[in-house]
């Protein structure tokens, strides 16, 4: 799995939300002067279809060393189980796959022989590997600090441990506050190092699948490098407006080596599986604006939105609206969300193969998360910011996605779009947060 950084605001944003009643329980247990804050969140998700499951506890530990100096620590384990996409067509007979012994891994087989095992999938369902397993681990340190007047300094350094995954990174971002606090510009950088050690070794790219055995080295290195700069501009007493933009480049092993797709024939029958193909860099430009303003008194409405462009030929549009209503005088809070999500398919993007186009191709991949597809989501949060003392919160989600039936082979394409190649998805979650001192 693919470990995701860390979002990370600037000082002033966090100043201005603050006087906007959205403060974090970190903020707020930081201003009563208490040195130690605790903030905990368990996060339960489930996808529908007996797809993939996830738990995941987190908790952060900040110590508060001065007015300007906070050194924080954050632990997250994740558990995942269920069924995932391989990345082959459906086809109205059961089909077979291989995959290598693993007692735990995201190739997901247990095989007490220490053998390969295969997993067989129903007719005319969307094949999927039953028994995906993944456990992961990270520890993320920061510590943050003025290093002049009106500047601030965040510096983070992250580890991530799976058994066929590990990513070290490092970061840092600063900002600096202007005309009289009302403005801040902000920048930072990350580089982070992922070593990819598939369960049964790399197999080459676009290689026959024959009973999982790799044709390739160990393990792969994967690099990347974001950046990003904005400014944040307090418009009145009551509201702000924040632009970002960020640059992600990463290069190296970027493939999923456990994802495969089919050769099919005219009859859209499999006739074999290959190993996916993607290009080995990969760069991400995304302009993000967000307006917060105060409504109904002490009531805080948020609006965003994200364009995202790819060398891949991915384009992606997010918009998102939430507004916290204030109650029990102010000490609880509902919060409904909403999230719209777009995004254009990958220029290699192939929902199966014929056999014609397999020695043309050079780069290819049916993996569902670079398709073309819609999804939206909505919540609501409740949230105690006094309950004995501390602060917790419960936040309800429920996401659907509907996909776009795009990369048929032309030879198979007609019947290949009798099944149902980009089924829909729905997924629930349920976070759970505390935080105290």
């Amino acid at each position: 799995m693919q470990l995701n950084g860390p979002q990370r605001r600037n000082r002033f944003a966090a100043a201005a939300l603050s006087l906007l009643g959205a403060s974090s329980a970190a903020t707020a247990h930081a201003d009563d002067g208490s040195d130690w804050t605790f903030d905990t969140s368990t996060l339960l998700y489930a996808e529908g279809a007996g797809r993939v499951k996830v738990f995941e506890p987190k908790v952060n530990a900040s110590l508060h060393l001065d007015e300007s100096r906070t050194l924080a620590a954050t632990v997250t384990v994740d558990a995942l189980s269920g069924a995932t996409p391989n990345g082959a067509a459906p086809y109205s007979k059961p089909q077979t796959f291989f995959q290598p012994h693993s007692t735990s891994g995201s190739s997901g087989s247990s095989s007490s022989s220490g053998v390969n095992s295969t997993y067989t999938t129903a007719a005319y369902e969307l094949p999927k590997d039953p028994n995906f397993e993944n456990l992961r681990g990270a520890l993320e340190i920061d510590y943050s600090f003025a290093p002049a007047a009106k500047q601030h300094m965040d510096l983070s350094t992250a580890l991530s441990v799976e058994d066929d995954y590990t990513s070290i990174g490092v970061g840092g971002h600063w900002s600096r506050d202007f005309n009289q606090g009302n403005t801040t510009l902000g920048a930072g950088l990350n580089f982070s190092s992922d070593f990819i050690s598939p369960v049964g070794g790399v197999n080459t790219p676009l290689s026959q699948m024959v009973g999982s055995i790799a044709n390739g080295p160990s393990s792969k290195l994967k690099l990347v490098q974001d950046m990003v700069v904005g400014v944040t501009q307090l418009v009145s007493p009551r509201s702000l407006v924040q632009v970002n933009y960020s640059l992600s480049h990463s290069n190296g092993y970027l493939n999923d080596p456990y994802k495969i797709l089919s050769v099919v024939d005219a009859t859209a029958a499999p006739l074999y599986y290959v190993y996916e193909s993607r290009p080995g860099s990969r760069l991400k430009n995304s302009l993000y604006t967000h307006y917060k303003a105060r409504a109904m008194g002490t009531d805080v409405f948020d609006a965003s939105y994200r364009y995202m462009i790819d060398t891949w030929g991915i384009r992606s549009h997010t918009v998102e609206l939430s507004y916290r209503a204030y109650i029990a005088g102010e000490r609880g809070y509902l919060e409904p969300h909403l999230r719209g999500y777009r995004q254009s398919a990958a220029d290699f993007f192939h929902a199966a193969l014929d056999q014609g186009q397999v020695a043309g191709t050079r780069f290819a991949s049916a993996d569902q998360r670079l398709g073309a597809f819609t999804a939206y989501t909505g919540g609501l949060e409740y949230g105690d910011r006094h309950w004995a003392g501390h602060d917790w919160s419960v936040r309800a989600e429920y996401y659907r996605q509907l996909g776009k039936v795009e990369g048929l082979p032309p030879v198979a394409g007609n019947a290949l779009a009798r099944y149902d190649v980009a089924p829909s998805l729905s997924a629930g979650w349920l976070i759970f947060s505390l935080g105290f001192r």
